[in-house]
């Protein structure tokens, strides 16, 4: 069980070291990526990110045609020259540069818990097997295969 723990820590482990690269090596085709994946989301998901980044389109608001802008782009719905003028593209950039420190800290704070939860598996993996082998000048202890009640009954 211990080994099996063991394992899916260093799988993680690894998993995360290859998104790391992935995303260090390949940035240009991660945000091409975002791209692509900006065009399969729903108008009511499009809204939701819109509303919360401030931005309006992917990279401005000429992605809508003019009367068919939706109430996601305006900063005051009832003001019509309140548009966002700035692509959801640039402010998710910005979003992700702003948050960068607190994302690298909770990345490195997982990586170290790993190798510390890796490196406490093999420790005790080890003391198991030096506790479970017979050497010289060491005696296996008997094992007693009375049950409960008997014991029990010995006690009395």
């Amino acid at each position: 069980m211990l080994k099996f723990y063991m394992g899916i820590l260093t799988m993680l482990f690894m998993g995360e070291i290859g998104i790391a690269l992935f995303l260090y090596f390949m940035e240009a085709q991660f945000l091409s990526y975002v791209k692509i994946g900006w065009k399969y989301l729903d108008q009511e998901t499009k809204d939701l990110v819109q509303d919360q980044l401030m931005c309006c389109g992917f990279q401005n608001y000429t992605e809508y045609e003019t009367p068919n802008i939706t109430q996601s782009c305006y900063q005051n719905a009832t003001d019509p020259t309140s548009l966002y003028d700035t692509g959801c593209y640039d402010m998710f950039v910005k979003f992700l540069i702003d948050n960068l420190t607190y994302s690298a800290s909770i990345g490195g704070t997982l990586v170290f818990l790993e190798i510390v939860g890796i490196l406490l598996s093999c420790y005790a993996m080890k003391a198991f097997e030096k506790d479970s082998k017979v050497g010289p000048g060491r005696q296996m202890r008997p094992i007693n295969r009375m049950d409960y009640a008997e014991r029990r009954a010995w006690e009395i």
